[in-house]
């Protein structure tokens, strides 16, 4: 079943938010694309949700929904890209649930 956008924004949001304030306790410079944090910067055409640096290393999350996990694809492989062309940087793909649960996306 498809969910409109903005149905699902809020349980995106939320595991945004639930991300990049776990990374930030753990130490990592973060930057997310939702309210209350500095914003990342473009990977090419595209915002990453969460940007966070610690000493060498870099990640770039993104997060999805049911109803974007697809159609976003060209914006996933922009920052799988990006990681793969740049020492230290790893891409991860999560899930966001409507019960406002994070679920990592293996790849």
């Amino acid at each position: 079943m498809l969910v409109s956008r903005r149905e699902n924004q809020t349980a995106h949001d939320v595991c945004v938010d639930k991300l990049a304030r776990r990374l930030s306790l753990d130490g990592w410079m973060v930057e997310a694309h939702v309210s209350g944090w500095p914003k990342p910067a473009y990977i090419g055409e595209f915002m990453p949700d969460i940007w966070a640096r610690r000493n060498d290393s870099t990640m770039i999350i993104e997060v999805e929904t049911e109803d974007t996990i697809i159609s976003d694809a060209d914006q996933q492989d922009a920052f799988r890209r990006h990681a793969a062309e740049n020492p230290g940087a790893a891409f991860f793909l999560y899930l966001a649930k409507d019960n406002l649960t994070c679920v990592y996306i293996k790849e």
